[in-house]
């Protein structure tokens, strides 16, 4: 299990909207390694749809979907995220951003 040292949003807390809002958020574990995540809540993305008047939504990164933007949420979901390094949810994620590096 990698152990988390620090969840910080690449903007104070202050201007990040719990309920409809995205993020940047670098995830700093113990161990010295550092992941960058995109996070954002589903409302978010029907938000950007509505006001692109675009029937879809794509963001590279992929973001990681949250009911909250807040402190707590993020903490739970890192803590699952990396709870298991060798069969995680981590793993999945890390291929999926070296194939959209790639495409």
């Amino acid at each position: 299990m990698a152990e988390i040292k620090e969840i910080s949003p690449v903007v104070p807390w202050a201007y990040i909207d719990p309920e409809n809002g995205n993020v940047g958020v670098d995830v700093e574990l113990k161990d010295g390694r550092t992941f960058s995540f995109s996070v954002a809540t589903a409302e978010s993305a029907v938000s950007s749809m509505k006001r692109n008047h675009e029937p879809y939504f794509v963001s590279l990164p992929p973001p990681i979907l949250v009911k909250r933007l807040d402190q707590a949420t993020l903490r739970s979901t890192f803590e699952t995220l990396f709870a298991k390094e060798e069969d995680s949810m981590l793993k999945r994620y890390q291929v999926q951003m070296r194939y959209s590096e790639n495409a």
